[in-house]
């Protein structure tokens, strides 16, 4: 039987992925993947009333930390976080589309990534090498984990619009679709930290009550679902 302890992880991060990238973006505008092309923001929630795109999209934006972007939202220590985030060119569809969706089923999916990516890291760290059987481990554990988590107490903690265009270095569209305007909206969720860890709780004990899941594997999703409560993380999807 393999010995596994429980390893205490930094909290991971998924960061949302565009078409194009800028080397110096104005803040609020979305980075992307390309050299020599930036975001060039047209307009913002905010801007009819002169205020600036906040602080807690730029963190966002930028993939900071879990703690990061709460204490910018002036949550309490141990309030749980996730960002959720869309684009297009009509504003309200991007809205409907966005607050419309399964929110859970977002929220549970960053779970189940922030999961097996736990999984892999502690088994890596207790000396396992075989990639192959390192991933199907984890992909067992975040299934299990996910399976038997409920996540009721989401809430809506705010959201943010801003409208933007993919520039060249002299600020010109770029041709295509990257250089159509578009807008990019982000809604965070949150969740009171004692009632997650709660429900955390609950998960494993289903799972222990399992005993058709491996003794390692139910090990296994201890640790992670105790790193879980520990260390959290803004995990971010693009449409």
């Amino acid at each position: 039987m393999k010995k596994l302890s429980t390893v205490i992880l930094a909290g991971f991060v998924t960061a949302v992925v565009f078409c194009s990238c800028a080397s110096t973006p104005k803040a609020g505008a979305p980075k992307a993947a390309v050299k020599g092309f930036h975001a060039e923001l047209t307009d913002w929630q905010s801007a009819s009333t002169g205020g600036s795109v906040p602080e807690w999209v730029e963190a966002v934006l930028n993939a900071d930390s879990e703690d990061t972007v709460r204490t910018l939202l002036k949550k309490p220590e141990g309030y749980r976080i996730w960002a959720i985030d869309n684009q297009g060119e009509n504003l309200d569809a991007v809205k409907t589309l966005t607050d419309n969706f399964d929110i859970q089923a977002r929220v549970a999916s960053s779970i189940s990534q922030n999961v097996a990516q736990d999984a892999e890291r502690i088994q890596e760290l207790e000396g396992a090498t075989n990639k192959a059987e390192i991933k199907k481990q984890a992909a067992g554990v975040a299934q299990m984990v996910t399976t038997n988590l409920t996540l009721n107490g989401l809430e809506r903690v705010t959201g943010y619009w801003t409208k933007y265009y993919m520039a060249d270095k002299k600020g010109n569209p770029v041709a295509g679709e990257n250089g159509k305007e578009k807008y990019h909206y982000i809604v965070v969720m949150g969740m009171e930290g004692e009632r997650f860890n709660a429900q955390l709780d609950a998960a494993m004990k289903k799972i222990d009550e399992n005993t058709s899941e491996s003794e390692y594997l139910r090990k296994l999703a201890s640790a992670v679902i105790t790193n879980r409560k520990v260390q959290g993380a803004v995990s971010m999807y693009s449409e």
